[in-house]
């Protein structure tokens, strides 16, 4: 590569020759932009020809150049590059550009201040919505308490415990799922298929606390993670609930994946989202024969937290 750069020459606009197999369209609209760009700051990004006056790059400048009746054009000869090399250049010096990005928040930064400046924005290309997302503050809507204030109790509430609401199919309970007597009316005498017992997370106590009862020969979906993996078998067991370990996984993520665990929750008794090793699988084979249950949670625990 030389370090002479090539000066500048002037060549008459009517004798630049488009190159017949140039891909990039230009649009009415485009060439009007790009004409009042040249009417705003002058013509400074000059054409490159193939030394024989054919456009290598440049295309919409000549149409600008046309449309505000400039008579000639600061051109570059590229008279050097090989026929591939040219025809390469056509692409890429427009493919290349498509690969910048930009800083949104600078960006955003500068058109307000060209803006506060009167500066005409349409000039810098972009399209008036455009302008107006960097432009608009975000509405923001006040709320009428404050956000993390919580409102007294109603004296006479939309709902009270023992009620029960009749969603189309559904049945939904304002009761304790720890009462027989809350699940026996919610189910009104009617089979269940299977339990999902899912606490809220970090709350450790309401896997006795809030422990649905066992019922005979129904199943029990047990969720927990890593932390509770001690716990939440423990509680169930303690329940009442018959132990029978159907699944071991990989780990919770698995959940947020197409290939899911519960495919057949009619078998299940309970569901397990562990690590593999050889100490858990040791541990949930003693379970299922009914050994070991007392030392699951101390073992189970040690064996999370060392995986």
């Amino acid at each position: 590569m030389s370090s002479n750069f090539p000066l500048y020459k002037t060549i008459s606009t009517d004798d630049l020759i488009p190159y017949a197999r140039n891909s990039r369209t230009h649009s009415e609209a485009q060439v009007a932009k790009i004409a009042a760009s040249i009417r705003e700051f002058g013509f400074l990004n000059p054409i490159i020809t193939d030394g024989a006056n054919g456009i290598v790059a440049g295309h919409g400048r000549v149409l600008a150049a046309q449309k505000l009746g400039l008579e000639s054009l600061p051109c570059i000869e590229a008279g050097y590059l090989t026929d591939a090399q040219r025809r390469a250049y056509v692409i890429a010096d427009n493919r290349l550009a498509l690969d910048a990005g930009w800083d949104d928040e600078l960006l955003k930064v500068e058109l307000q201040d060209l803006d506060g400046q009167g500066f005409d924005l349409s000039l810098t290309g972009f399209e008036l919505d455009e302008l107006g997302d960097f432009l608009n503050e975000p509405e923001t809507t006040e709320g009428l308490t404050d956000e993390d204030a919580v409102p007294e109790a109603p004296e006479q509430p939309a709902t009270v415990e023992g009620d029960v609401w009749i969603l189309g199919r559904h049945r939904l309970m304002c009761g304790d799922s720890t009462s027989v007597d809350a699940v026996e009316r919610l189910l009104i005498g009617r089979d269940y298929d299977v339990c999902v017992f899912d606490p809220p997370y970090e709350i450790e106590n309401l896997y006795f606390d809030a422990m649905p009862p066992p019922m005979p020969g129904q199943k029990l979906v047990l969720f927990w993670d890593f932390k509770r993996f001690a716990i939440a078998p423990h509680a169930a067991i303690s329940s009442g609930w018959e132990p029978c370990y159907e699944f071991i996984w990989d780990c919770v993520q698995s959940w947020y994946t197409q290939n899911r665990p519960l495919q057949d929750t009619r078998r299940a008794a309970y569901l397990v989202i562990i690590p593999h090793s050889t100490l858990t699988r040791q541990l949930f084979m003693m379970a299922k024969t009914g050994e070991g249950r007392a030392s699951l949670a101390t073992q189970g625990a040690r064996a999370n937290i060392s995986h």
